[in-house]
């Protein structure tokens, strides 16, 4: 019965450890980049509404952990249009931003880091991970120089 019990516990650790696999974890990393570059200004770089802009903002910044669970599930379309159409209230028109930023971007990159921020944010709606903080193996060490 405790042989059992450890097989069903190794089982879901396995398969919660493979739910992302290495091409998941890319873009998720990546969506992360364009989530910390472009929007945590505003939401904050936990994703809870709370950034150091937020304060300018003409109505209340989204907890974006949350969207699941306000919207009845997470649904990327409507994540995407969203990001590309802008929400209102003071939230850029991403799909515009993202086009015209940088030299010769396109509609394509601009659909592509779209989809890159969707999919961190989806990532983002699992309860009790890291959301933009900076993963502890990432953080300097306290009282130890930095540089080479």
């Amino acid at each position: 019965m405790k042989a059992m019990i450890f097989g069903a516990s190794a089982l879901l650790v396995a398969a919660s450890v493979q739910a992302y696999g290495p091409n998941d974890l890319r873009a998720i990393g990546q969506g992360r980049g364009l989530y910390l570059r472009h929007c945590a200004a505003c939401h904050g770089t936990e994703a809870r509404g709370a950034g150091p802009r937020a304060a300018e903002c003409p109505r209340a910044v989204p907890d974006l952990t949350a969207i699941a669970s306000r919207g009845g599930g997470f649904k990327r379309l409507h994540v995407q249009a969203q990001i590309r159409h802008s929400a209102g209230g003071g939230m850029p028109s991403w799909g515009l931003a993202l086009a015209g930023s940088g030299p010769r971007r396109s509609e394509g990159a601009a659909a592509r880091d779209i989809w890159l921020l969707t999919r961190y944010l989806e990532y983002a709606q699992t309860p009790g991970v890291t959301v933009a903080g900076q993963p502890e193996a990432d953080r300097p060490a306290q009282g130890k120089p930095q540089g080479r």
